[in-house]
């Protein structure tokens, strides 16, 4: 896995920024996003792509995001309405925002169809669980599109580590060691669940 070009950008002592410079294919795995750290800023900041088509009948997607996390909806392409319901991080306890429209294909229509870039309007906090959806235009079947009404969306979940909470060397050979073992030792057997 290779971390993405960075370049650092000056900004004020409290805050840094880093502009990602195009790289190669994108995979799911965590990568690093600015690995230098200041010496006021102990933090280092790291984040996942993840990628997910909506349609009309998909299966909302939840994102529960801690509060070291923040949520960017950083791209979007397709028809229809982003949906997005905010709750407090258990689910169940607050709802900050029950429905509102994150992104409407219709007011992007000069487009025509490309990907729109969110990220100045789209980074979301943490400590909240998010609950996307799509909604189909109304007047989707009169527009004259070979498109079926979809939304293929780019997220990036950020993460916000102290150095502190970076693993020693000892024990990250330890858990590795532990890994290999329990990959060896582990039931073959199919229906098997170990708890």
């Amino acid at each position: 896995m290779s971390a993405p070009s960075t370049k650092q950008i000056s900004a004020p002592p409290s805050q840094t920024k880093t502009v990602e410079l195009p790289s190669k294919p994108k995979d799911e795995k965590p990568q690093a996003a600015d690995r230098s750290t200041s010496q006021d800023d102990k933090r280092m900041h790291f984040f996942r792509r993840e990628r997910r088509v909506l349609t009309g009948t998909s299966i909302p997607l939840v994102f529960k995001v801690r509060k070291f996390e923040r949520l960017l909806v950083e791209s979007i392409k397709g028809r229809g309405k982003l949906m997005v319901r905010v709750c407090d991080v258990t689910g169940m306890q607050t709802v900050e925002v029950s429905e509102a429209v994150l992104f409407d294909s219709h007011s992007r229509f000069y487009l025509e169809g490309r990907r729109a870039q969110l990220e100045h309007n789209a980074l979301l906090p943490g400590n909240h669980l998010y609950t996307f959806w799509m909604q189909e235009h109304p007047d989707a079947s009169s527009v004259q599109s070979s498109a079926p009404p979809m939304l293929d969306i780019e997220f990036k979940l950020l993460f916000t580590f102290d150095h502190s909470d970076q693993l020693t060397d000892a024990v990250e050979t330890k858990l590795t060691n532990a890994m290999s073992e329990s990959r060896i030792t582990a039931p073959t057997r199919i229906g098997i669940a170990i708890y």
